[in-house]
């Protein structure tokens, strides 16, 4: 089993853990094993998607911080990635499912965050009390991600496959040192045009459209819990500069009040996580 899914697993567990501990009321137990369920959900997305290696995660260790700056240095460089595929087969930027990604505003959104992660840096004790107002503004970025993505019903209409189809055939030339795998060595071009007629490619396209969608939820899904738990990691656990977890994790402290709706995009997060890795597993295997 590898590291990545060995994580998300264990994901799974914590936050289950987090859940019963919550409901008998053991909130310092609850928080500091919900912080450790997002730390391992970011660890297994940021590995299986090459953002960090085995031994940047050892460098690593439980740092919350460090893992968050990668994963922000990761979504930049996957709206890099997406603009060098534009810019390389132009045609690809006027199909009607990548003009809704919106990327410019994804990146103004991503400057946003880098430059709150920097602001978080010099706060990180007060911000075991995040205020009440911020965590909302969190949750309603996401639910206004999640709504968006919903609205605009990805779907592959005939027009946007005729034109996938056509410029399809340009990514091993065009694509081949930002993609090895796909170069034109390793291809054999009749064997791929044979292959993007057929249904099983159709299909596939759909579950990667989805896919570049969804995580544009995930990731700042994980940003966003990460900010919000990462404070916990060390004082949920023991006292520290005279600030006793006993007193300080009761209903009055915002997390603790919010913690059903933390879970919530946990358990949605998660899932959406879990399709990619499918996703990717079956991409893999598709062309030969």
């Amino acid at each position: 089993m590898q590291l990545d899914n060995i994580l998300l697993e264990m994901t799974k567990r914590d936050l289950e853990a987090a859940k019963i501990l919550y409901s008998s009321e053991l909130y310092p137990q609850a928080v500091f094993y919900l912080q450790q369920s997002v730390e391992k959900m970011t660890k297994s997305f940021a590995l299986r998607f090459k953002i960090i290696t085995e031994n940047e995660l050892l460098e690593i260790g439980h740092n919350p911080l460090l893992i968050l700056k990668k994963l922000i240095e990761g979504h930049g460089e996957t709206l890099d990635t997406i603009c060098d595929v534009i810019n390389k087969v132009p045609k690809f930027g006027d199909l009607t499912i990548i003009r809704e990604l919106n990327i410019p505003d994804q990146y103004e959104d991503l400057e946003k965050t880098d430059v709150m992660f920097n602001d978080i840096i010099k706060v990180k004790k007060e911000l075991i009390f995040y205020p009440e107002e911020y965590i909302i503004q969190l949750f309603n970025e996401l639910k206004q991600i999640e709504s968006e993505i919903e609205e605009k019903h990805i779907e592959l209409t005939e027009e946007d496959l005729r034109k996938f189809k056509e410029n399809f055939i340009q990514f091993p030339a065009e694509l081949s040192d930002k993609f090895p795998q796909i170069s034109s060595e390793k291809i054999d071009k009749q064997e791929l045009e044979k292959y993007i007629d057929s249904k099983e490619f159709i299909e596939l396209l759909k579950k990667i459209i989805h896919m570049i969608y969804d995580s544009t939820y995930i990731f700042p899904s994980l940003i966003y819990l990460s900010m919000i738990t990462f404070p916990h990691a060390i004082i949920a656990r023991y006292p520290q500069d005279e600030l006793n977890p006993l007193k300080i994790y009761t209903d009055e402290l915002p997390i603790i009040r919010f913690f059903g709706e933390c879970t919530k995009i946990m358990e949605k997060t998660i899932k959406k996580i879990e399709s990619m890795y499918e996703i990717q597993e079956v991409s893999k295997h598709a062309i030969h």
